[in-house]
């Protein structure tokens, strides 16, 4: 018996020759990891975003942790997230050595707002030392409301930008995850991602 089911695939990305071609010339070269294709793919991240600082990862997850290893976190110290988003966002700092509280986001757009945020910041019992805002698919936070709230607390914004790479803002042209409004951003280049290298990630500082 045949099985009639529609399979739809998880993720179809657009690939286009100079893609592939791209793709056969690292598999022909010495190096199949690392290397200078590497450090040439920081390097356009950094150019494109405008930031000084730019490390390809294995995975966006591994960058999410990368930003959070970077903040040292201390025992009792609080990262605040959004209740919608991949579980990474989450994992991350709690991974980290941080205590996780969850943000509520807009019921349309399903992002934390800086009214959303600064209730979280309420509900925190410890200090709050970071917060995540994800840029849900595609969609920017307000992040220069979010900043205002972040800096009357001194709290330190990290961007998970993994849905959102090549957007902007258009309160001030800012692209998202250039860390116009954050000390650090973070990219995923998943094959669902608006941005795909087979899989990878990014974690960027101005």
């Amino acid at each position: 018996m045949s099985d009639s089911r529609t399979i739809y695939h998880y993720g179809a990305p657009y690939l286009e020759q100079d893609d592939i071609d791209a793709v056969v010339d690292v598999l022909k070269s010495k190096w199949l990891t690392t290397g200078p294709k590497v450090s040439a793919f920081e390097a356009k991240l950094n150019e494109i975003l405008g930031c000084k600082y730019s490390v390809a990862c294995s995975n966006g997850s591994s960058a999410l942790y990368l930003a959070s290893k970077a903040l040292d976190f201390a025992d009792g110290d609080i990262v605040i997230v959004p209740s919608i988003t991949f579980l990474a966002t989450a994992n991350a700092p709690h991974m980290a050595g941080a205590k996780v509280v969850f943000a509520d986001v807009c019921p349309k757009k399903g992002i934390i707002t800086p009214e959303t945020f600064a209730g979280a910041i309420d509900r925190a019992e410890g200090t709050v030392r970071a917060v995540f805002p994800v840029h849900l698919n595609g969609v920017p936070c307000a992040m220069d409301s979010i900043a205002d709230v972040a800096n009357q607390h001194n709290i330190t914004i990290v961007e998970d930008a993994c849905h959102a790479i090549g957007g902007g803002y258009s309160i001030d042209g800012s692209m998202v995850g250039s860390c116009a409004h954050s000390s650090m951003s973070t990219f995923s280049f998943h094959p669902v991602k608006n941005l795909a290298t087979g899989e990878g990630g990014g974690c960027h500082n101005k």
